[in-house]
């Protein structure tokens, strides 16, 4: 039966009807599917990033700082005017100094160092919430050891000026006598009022980086969380007056942020630890609720979002280490709207002028993270330190050394994600390519266990925290302290190196005890990379013990001990090298020793820094002159003696002409000057808390024919765990570093294989 004419049109059109649904579905999956796929060009952020830093040092000014540009409309006349205000250059000029130093700028670049003195300059006097709290994060990221008095005052600055609503308004009170004793401080009855969330985010990234120096600040940071759980709102929000009833973008996250904050008050409060500290973070019914609406914020933020919100969602995204929140990228959509929204002349100008929302879109885009340690501290099992990571990228977590030393093969990575400290003696490493790591975050101190089983006279492994045989062995960030409690016949170390090659990045090796002890020990035919390295209070730090063939690299590495370098041998057929290249020696008896040492020597220096009574006492004993020699260039010396003979003086050489003669044209670029350090440090008034700060030049020193800018001695900044770690990880160098450690593998590893056929 054929159908009726309308029969066929009805049905006709409900075909149509449904092929419509289904191209709609089908339009509407391919937007969904191209709005997932949107990517941004790496290439594209980082000329972004180069642009915006360049548009930020044309703007400094030449005392250093950065002006605040105030916009000001007029609504009757319908005008906009830029105007000065001086009240907030402190704080943009910390602002700005942090996104360069967050987008790899190093603090010893001029924009960065002259950023710091205004800053340091400024602080001390200044009663701004703004400005204390940025400057605070500026000081504490550069590290100076002469700024934590300032620090902790600046810190206990906000803490008086917190109100009892537990937020902050725009000023603080300044009172000396009361900074300098938090005890009175947190007796003090608070000022009544609310402040604004935007005032207190600032105080609260404040506190959280001042507790790095010890500041007194946790139970101010107890009470801005009360805070926050009683004036969320009923969408889960925050707004500026925390009046609990409504909610903005920028604050949502930040009161995600601050509760974040106390997150990782309390795991460090705890005696234990929580395992799943992130998790129970991520359940917390006021967290959850809170990141819900700040994804709706991202997901439906327009073309021209203030950078301000883009930052506080940027900050949250790192402290939580994730790429989604909600189910928005918020990194891929944030980066692209900044692309989308830079001027011509590399800044942004959407909410404020210039400045201060380029330094804001650059520290989105270089995803700066001020609270390092917090991220790391919401991660991981505290309870399990000792992370293994294999050849196949899996990792696993165990509570002891002895627990992750059992499993170690070959090309394991072991980080460690805890501060220690962890106490151990007499461990011996014999994997190829093994490295030992700081874990992100984290600074690790291992200290030398004080065990009777492990005296060296007893056990042959008990003089060294590390043994090395075979390596390469690369350790990174990690803190030694030494410290025996018994004299031994033999030297004590924190690593010695028995065969193989050795790489050290970035470590403090300390000791205190007045025994004789050394931070690296290399036996025959071992060798050494060290860079951006501290060393400070041992009988020398490096003990060269009958080197054959041996050869030691010292890169960007400060030597604060009784003796620099010390070799021993009897043999004369003995030889080894040693490379200086951007190093401070601070000696208090010689930079070389050589009094028990028959063989031969080349010493290589370049733009170093030596202070000391010797550079060395014996440098030509027991050897002919061919056996010993010295070259390099651009070093400043700073010593009563040059080299001698059995103790006594060389004759031929008093002065650094007659130095330049007797090495045949060596140093030519050198200079004899007095290197003033930062703070007054005299070898044999060893610490462990010294910092390498202390050993920058007080007053700049010029060689002929050197660029005005060209550095001579370490570079502070780049120096020791922590923070100079963090960006080292981060830089385009580590990537050299570990291929550096790959080609040494490569290198010992024929011969191995040529013994096994």
């Amino acid at each position: 039966m054929i159908a009726s004419t309308p029969s066929l049109l009805r049905m006709r059109s409900i075909r149509y009807v449904l092929f419509g649904f289904l191209l709609l579905g089908w339009i509407g999956r391919a937007v969904v599917s191209a709005e997932e796929k949107v990517t941004v060009d790496p290439e594209r952020v980082q000329e972004a990033i180069r642009r915006g830093l360049h548009y930020l040092r044309r703007q400094q000014q030449d005392d250093g700082s950065w002006q605040f540009i105030r916009q000001v409309r007029d609504q009757a006349r319908k005008t906009v005017e830029y105007r000065h205000d001086a009240h907030y250059d402190l704080g943009l000029t910390a602002l700005a100094a942090l996104a360069l130093v967050e987008n790899g700028v190093p603090p010893s670049d001029p924009a960065v160092r002259k950023a710091y003195e205004y800053v340091r300059r400024n602080a001390p006097r200044e009663t701004r919430t703004y400005s204390i709290a940025l400057s605070i994060l500026l000081l504490e990221q550069l590290g100076n050891a002469r700024d934590r008095v300032l620090i902790q005052r600046l810190a206990h600055r906000l803490v008086a000026g917190q109100l009892d609503s537990g937020g902050w308004t725009y000023t603080c009170p300044v009172n000396e006598r009361l900074e300098t004793d938090p005890d009175q401080i947190e007796r003090v009855k608070k000022r009544t009022g609310v402040g604004d969330n935007s005032n207190t985010q600032f105080a609260v990234l404040g506190l959280w980086a001042a507790r790095r120096v010890r500041a007194r600040v946790e139970n101010a940071l107890e009470l801005v969380e009360e805070r926050f759980r009683n004036t969320q709102s009923s969408s889960g929000g925050w707004d500026y007056r925390a009046t609990g009833e409504a909610d903005t973008a920028s604050m949502t996250a930040a009161g995600c942020f601050v509760l974040a904050i106390a997150a990782g008050v309390e795991q460090e409060g705890s005696a234990t630890g929580d395992a799943s500290l992130r998790d129970t973070l991520l359940h917390d019914p006021a967290f959850k609720k809170g990141l819900e609406r700040v994804a709706h914020y991202i997901k439906h933020a327009g073309k021209r979002p203030a950078p301000y919100f883009l930052w506080s969602v940027e900050r949250l995204g790192v402290v939580l280490a994730t790429q989604k929140i909600g189910d928005v990228d918020w990194y891929t959509k944030g980066a692209k709207i900044l692309l989308d929204t830079q001027e011509s002349d590399g800044s942004w100008r959407i909410a404020h002028h210039g400045v201060a929302d380029t330094s804001l879109a650059l520290l989105f885009l270089g995803r700066g993270n001020l609270v390092r340690d917090l991220t790391y501290a919401l991660q991981g099992d505290p309870s399990k330190p000792f992370m293994r990571i294999g050849r196949e990228g899996k990792p696993e977590s165990y509570k002891k050394w002895r627990d992750v030393a059992r499993r170690l093969k070959d090309g394991d990575i072991v980080e460690i994600h805890g501060n220690g400290p962890f106490e151990l003696v007499g461990q011996v490493l014999s994997q190829r390519n093994l490295t030992i790591r700081a874990g992100k975050g984290y600074t690790p101190v291992i200290v030398r266990k004080h065990d009777p089983l492990y005296h060296p006279d007893f056990e042959p492994t008990g003089h060294a925290i590390f043994i090395v045989r075979g390596g390469p062995v690369s350790i990174e960030g990690i803190e030694f302290r030494v410290d025996p409690d018994a004299p031994a016949d033999r030297e004590y170390a924190a690593i010695a190196v028995e065969s193989g090659e050795l790489l050290v990045s970035h470590c403090h090796f300390s000791n205190t005890a007045q025994v004789e002890t050394v931070a690296v020990e290399l036996n025959n035919g071992a060798s050494a990379r060290i860079q951006d390295s501290f060393f400070t209070g041992f009988t020398a730090s490096l003990l060269l013990r009958n080197p054959r063939g041996l050869r030691v690299a010292f890169d960007n590495c400060l030597l604060f001990t009784t003796r620099g370098i010390e070799a021993r041998s009897t043999k004369r057929d003995a030889s080894c090298q040693i490379l200086l290249g951007n190093c401070t020696i601070h000696t208090g008896e010689e930079f070389l020793a050589l009094k028990r040492y028959a063989g031969a020597i080349r010493v290589e220096a370049n733009a170093c820094v030596f202070r000391t009574p010797w550079l060395s006492r014996e440098f030509l004993t027991a050897a002919r002159r061919d056996q010993r020699t010295w070259a390099g260039d651009r070093n400043v010396f700073d010593v009563l003696r040059w080299i001698g003979r059995y103790g006594r003086p060389l004759r031929d050489v008093e002065n650094l002409d007659d130095w330049r003669r007797y090495w045949k044209g060596s140093d030519e670029h050198s200079a004899v000057a007095t290197a003033h350090f930062a703070a007054p440090r005299l070898p044999g008034a060893f610490k462990h808390d010294l910092r390498p700060t202390d050993w920058q030049l007080a007053e700049p020193i010029l060689l002929p024919d050197a660029p005005l800018d060209f550095l001579v001695g370490c570079d502070v900044y780049r120096i020791g765990p922590g923070p100079a770690y963090e960006r080292f990880r981060f830089s385009e160098r580590y990537a050299g570093w570990r291929a550096a450690l790959a080609q040494v593998h490569q290198k010992g590893a024929a011969p191995a294989e040529k013994r096994r056929e």
